[in-house]
């Protein structure tokens, strides 16, 4: 694994976490950053990506209107987001993000 999958993958487990947290942290760099020895620019991508993932999550809710049980969000090698169905099938593959 080089070091980029692993910052990738440091920063993607942060961002699932926050993404489960119900209840706002107004302190949520500093949360990130001990809870998960993250960097604070790795800390602010995590929210970043957790922001994508709730923005994916929601236009995938309102055009499937409550039918799809979402399983799985993942980040494939292209740095493409991925979120799968119960049945693993891809329901939504959002673009690489520009400059990346």
């Amino acid at each position: 694994m080089t070091l980029e999958q692993v910052n990738r993958s440091m920063v993607d487990g942060a961002a699932r976490w926050l993404l489960s947290q119900t209840v706002h942290m107004p302190n949520v760099i500093c949360i990130l950053r001990e809870s998960f020895g993250l960097s604070a620019v790795q800390a602010a991508q995590a929210c970043t990506l957790a922001t994508k993932y709730r923005s994916a999550a929601r236009q995938l809710q309102v055009s499937a209107r409550g039918m799809t049980q979402i399983l799985n969000i993942t980040r494939n090698d292209d740095g493409q987001y991925e979120i799968t169905d119960q049945d693993g099938k891809i329901v939504y593959l959002a673009e690489k993000a520009r400059g990346k």
